[in-house]
């Protein structure tokens, strides 16, 4: 049988025991989001964006444009 009953301080203590390790690891994955979140907006924005000009649309066959 179980006699040992643990009393407030001892449930805080273990409480802010497993919020420092689960803050620490919250921390490192929101890092790590804005982190890619960084990366895919410099991504998108240094694809070059190719636009037709007029010349070309008229020099166009039929058969090959959209």
């Amino acid at each position: 049988m179980n006699t040992h009953r643990a009393n407030t301080y001892d449930l805080i203590v273990a409480a802010e025991l497993e919020d420092k390790g689960r803050s620490a690891i919250e921390t490192l994955i929101y890092a790590l989001f804005i982190v890619i979140a960084v990366i895919s907006i410099f991504s998108a924005a240094a694809q070059s964006v190719v636009m037709p000009s007029r010349v070309a649309a008229k020099e166009c066959k039929a058969q090959y444009c959209a």
